[in-house]
Formats: structure tokens, C-alpha cells, sequence
């Protein structure tokens, strides 16, 4: 995160069109959203991130607030930038399944290899036992550090149904943990 003082500085200069002030805010808030893309597009957050990024360079004009309220903007423009991505995976797979029908041969899945530079082990378990919905709300929650009504205003629910997806999600990652270290020690 930037220093308030620091954010108001950058972020004038990158509605201004400076590029140096663009790539600062880029820097502090890239990691973070591909890391978030990692959990609804697998391989392509890079991608899906760029996207988001050209989006959120076009819209910084009309953007007004401080540096928690860029987060949230960063963070809903990075989700819906993922549903396009999604919607368009449905397209590719329709183009796909006419490509194989019609040259009677079968096309390879792509397999999502991502690598994270910090808490690899975390998005690895959230990715791994988790539903998407329930990832997003812990990734938010306690990885970007959201209040529980920040995420829900991101993730378009309640903020009961952001706590209870929270607990469960968490109860759920602690049972799988502990019955891997039972495991581990041969009981």
C-alpha cells in the first residue's frame, strides 16, 4: 500500500497521464490482483490482469477516492474483467467442441499451472478445496485485508453471507489440514 499523501501525488499524475505515476500504482497493486485472477482464471491471471489494468488506466479520470477506495475499484474491475474472461472461455469451448467435431480430432486441455511469488501454499489450498465464490471472500478477507463489508460490496452479497462463507470456508480448510497431518502420522 502507498502512503495517503504519497497515493493522492501518484494517482493525480496517472489521471494525468503520466506514465512513470501509472507503472507506481501498477507496482503496489499488480501482485495482489493477479493473485486474486489466479483463483477464477487459473493460468491466464496474467492476461485477465493486463485487461484490467487497460481498464482501470481508461476509467482513473472519473475515479475519485483515496487509497482503500482504489483497492475496491482495482478489485471489482479485476473480477469483471475474469466474468468477461469466463463468458468468453464458454465461446472458445463451443469454437472448440465444432473445431473437434468437424476435423474428428480432440483438442488438448489446457492445464492451470500458476506460480505466485508469495503464499504459494495458501492460494494452492484455497484453489485446491475450495469453491471459487468461497476462495474469492477468504482471498479478500484475509489476504487483501477487506473489512467484511468492503467484500461484500466487492463480491455482490450480504455481509452475513460474506462471514458465513468465511467461517465455513475456513472450518473447511482447518478440517482438511488437520486430517492431512493425521494422515502424516499414520493415524
Amino acid at each position: 500500500m502507498l502512503a495517503s499523501e504519497v497515493f493522492k501525488v501518484v494517482l493525480e499524475g496517472a489521471r494525468r497521464g503520466d506514465r512513470e505515476d501509472l507503472a507506481t500504482l501498477w507496482r503496489y497493486y499488480s501482485p495482489a490482483i493477479v493473485k486474486y485472477l489466479s483463483i477464477f482464471v487459473g493460468s491466464d491471471c496474467d492476461d485477465v490482469a493486463s485487461e484490467t489494468w487497460i481498464a482501470i488506466a481508461r476509467a482513473l479520470s472519473n475515479f475519485e477516492g483515496d487509497e482503500e477506495s482504489f483497492r475496491r475499484f482495482a478489485i471489482v474491475a479485476a473480477k469483471r474483467k475474469a466474468i468477461d474472461f469466463g463468458r468468453g472461455a464458454i465461446v472458445r469451448e463451443r469454437r472448440k467442441d465444432r473445431f473437434s467435431v468437424a476435423y474428428s480430432r480432440e483438442l488438448e486441455p489446457q492445464i492451470a499451472n500458476v506460480e505466485t511469488d508469495s503464499s504459494p501454499e495458501l492460494l494452492g489450498l484455497l484453489k485446491a478445496h475450495l469453491p471459487p465464490e468461497v476462495a474469492e471472500v477468504i482471498y479478500l478477507r484475509y489476504v487483501l485485508e477487506f473489512s467484511v463489508s468492503e467484500v461484500a460490496e466487492i463480491v455482490s452479497r450480504s455481509p452475513e453471507a460474506v462471514r458465513t462463507a468465511s467461517h465455513r470456508g475456513l472450518s473447511r480448510l482447518r478440517e482438511r489440514l488437520l486430517r492431512e497431518d493425521l494422515a502424516d502420522v499414520g493415524i
